[in-house]
């Protein structure tokens, strides 16, 4: 039989002798260092946590959310989700802990939607003014804890922090699924390119608009579609005329030119050699 998955204030703490306050702040290596850096599958009752790494996550869980080694990333972990993490000696960063029942109820502001968070990962790059922003606010914050200040103020930190995370996250989400949809049209290229059907039609297998395609290559790899689709055309047509004995008119019926004219108006745009020339220049 599994044993119950503990629930603690502060990991390692006895929840009922466990009081950081509304707020409570500490370096990673402080509590990780102690328990051999390696921080066992816990969760909490009433604690909304932010952990904040610079460098040294090994590995983290947080239910079914599964990470392996990152740096410069931020984890908003909401009451009750069981998690778990392995540090590094190197590691670098913050556990901000939160005490919602505390907060709530010695601070005038409304703070109620805290109890209502999911949870949220995300990447920083160095040069984002978000990164430099968090920086500041985990500055602030940690004067505030150390003036013994109002809740008041912890409150409208915490939602600047968790605002500040929250913006980063939606930026990475939105950079990953871009990514996944030209990895989804990359494969689909290396499938069909000798097809060539049109850019709409593969638009269309992918559930997305030819503009929304369009846009999202030219963001992610600086070039539309059409000419991804034809520069993998060209790269197998390059191929077969370095490594192959095949004619030139069977090499275009290969790539599904049906007309070798057409092929080698193709060829030449796009490299000013014929394909005639192109073998004649690459021969061994």
């Amino acid at each position: 039989m599994k044993e119950e998955i503990p629930l603690f204030g502060l990991y390692g703490e006895d929840q009922r002798r466990s009081d950081p306050g509304p707020v409570h702040i500490e370096a990673i290596r402080d509590r990780s260092m102690a328990h051999g850096w390696h921080i066992k599958p816990h969760r909490h009752s009433q604690l909304l946590q932010i952990l904040h790494v610079e460098q040294g996550l090994l590995n983290a869980r947080f239910d079914e959310h599964v990470f392996g080694t990152e740096d410069n990333c931020s984890f908003l972990i909401p009451p009750s989700v069981v998690h778990e993490f392995t540090f590094s000696p190197r590691s670098q960063g913050d556990v901000i802990s939160i005490s919602l029942d505390q907060l709530t109820t010695q601070s005038r502001i409304d703070c109620t939607h805290l109890q209502q968070l999911s949870f949220s990962h995300c990447r920083w790059h160095e040069e984002d003014n978000l990164k430099r922003r968090l920086r500041h606010l985990l500055d602030d914050l940690r004067a505030e804890i150390n003036q013994d200040t109002q809740s008041d103020s912890l409150c409208l930190l915490i939602n600047l922090l968790i605002n500040t995370i929250t913006r980063q996250s939606n930026k990475s989400e939105a950079f990953n699924q871009d990514a996944s949809l030209v990895k989804r049209f990359e494969q689909l290229i290396e499938r069909d390119f000798m097809s060539h059907r049109k850019i709409n039609e593969f638009a269309d297998e992918l559930g997305v608009s030819y503009p929304t395609l369009n846009r999202t290559c030219l963001k992610q790899l600086g070039i539309a579609p059409k000419e991804i689709l034809n520069n993998k055309l060209l790269q197998e047509a390059k191929r077969k005329l370095m490594y192959t004995t095949q004619t030139i008119d069977q090499i275009s019926y290969s790539l599904g030119f049906k007309d070798p004219a057409y092929f080698n108006r193709f060829f030449k745009k796009l490299t000013l050699n014929t394909p005639g020339e192109y073998r004649q220049q690459t021969a061994y």
